[in-house]
This record gives structure tokens, C-alpha cells and sequence, in this order.
């Protein structure tokens, strides 16, 4: 696993131990609490102005697409192209231009927010985009998430629970 790369196998148990599995605990307990309705997603796209990728990590081993470093996706919100560089401490804005592909998913991830943000009905966001489903509260059913990433956005059943199952939350 991890291609043998014990730095990449240390960032995917953080990420998961840290980001993912808390937010799928806090998810759930929103979605059984509040009449609201709770939405999740995994956004993994690994690019030019990550901060993983910036710092180097490839170097020793972790050069995945299938995650990413917190916040990464606010460019693709916005369709800014820009990040502000962080391993020289600098703060300056880094151009990173978007690939055919990242400007698609940038579009996509705009259509879900804006829809999100305008109270839409997530199965009517973008023609030919999948549907943002909403957290199930009760704690027996699959709990399905929305994956952000290139080629396409696609739905994932359970994948918190195949990621946090090893520090006992499923």
C-alpha cells in the first residue's frame, strides 16, 4: 500500500484521523439534530498550488490524486487559478493555470456551492453533473458523499467508513 512510502501512508492516516473522520462524525450528529439538510464531500485533486505539492511531499513519495491539503479546493470555488505560496512563508499569490480538466471541475464545484448556497435542491444542480446527496441521519443506512476530482464528480457509499473504521468510528 502507499507504494511502499511510509510518508504517504503518515499523510493519509492524518488526513483521515484529522480531517476526514471528524467531519463525518460532526456530519451525522448535524443531520440527526438540525432540520436543515447536511451535505458532504471529499474533494481529491492534488495540483500545482497544493500545499502538499508545493512542499515537496512528491519528493519523498506522496504524489496521489486521490486527496488533497485542506482548503485547496477555495481556487476551484471561485475559478481564481491563484493560491498564496506557503512554503517560503512569502504569502504572495501564485498563478497556477488550470488544465482543460481542473476548469471543468472548477465549473462543477462552482455549480454545487452556488446551488448550495441558493438553497437549490442539489439534484438539480448542473445538467449532466451528479446530485449532491444529503447525510442520512440515521447512523444504519450507507452514507453516501460526493467526490470532487477530475475526470468528474462521482458518488461514494461508505468511503468514510472504510477510512475511519481503523480509529473506531465506521
Amino acid at each position: 500500500a502507499y507504494n511502499g512510502s511510509v510518508p504517504a501512508a503518515f499523510v493519509q492516516m492524518d488526513g483521515d484521523d484529522s480531517v476526514l473522520c471528524p467531519t463525518k462524525a460532526l456530519g451525522a450528529v448535524v443531520a440527526s439534530h438540525l432540520p436543515n439538510r447536511t451535505f458532504l464531500y471529499v474533494y481529491a485533486h492534488l495540483y500545482g498550488a497544493d500545499v502538499s505539492a508545493q512542499s515537496g511531499l512528491a519528493r519523498v513519495g506522496v504524489n496521489t490524486s486521490t486527496w488533497a491539503s485542506h482548503a485547496s479546493e477555495i481556487p476551484f470555488v471561485f475559478g481564481t487559478q491563484t493560491f498564496i505560496s506557503f512554503p517560503n512563508r512569502s504569502k504572495s499569490l501564485v498563478a497556477v493555470p488550470f488544465t482543460a480538466a481542473e476548469r471543468n471541475l472548477s465549473q462543477a464545484i462552482s455549480s454545487y456551492w452556488g446551488a448550495f448556497a441558493r438553497g437549490t435542491s442539489m439534484q438539480l444542480v448542473a445538467s449532466g453533473q451528479r446530485a449532491w446527496p444529503a447525510v442520512s441521519s440515521a447512523p444504519s443506512e450507507p452514507q453516501l458523499s460526493l467526490k470532487l476530482a477530475t475526470p468528474a464528480a462521482t458518488l461514494l457509499q461508505d468511503y468514510h467508513a472504510a477510512h475511519c473504521a481503523s480509529f473506531g468510528e465506521a
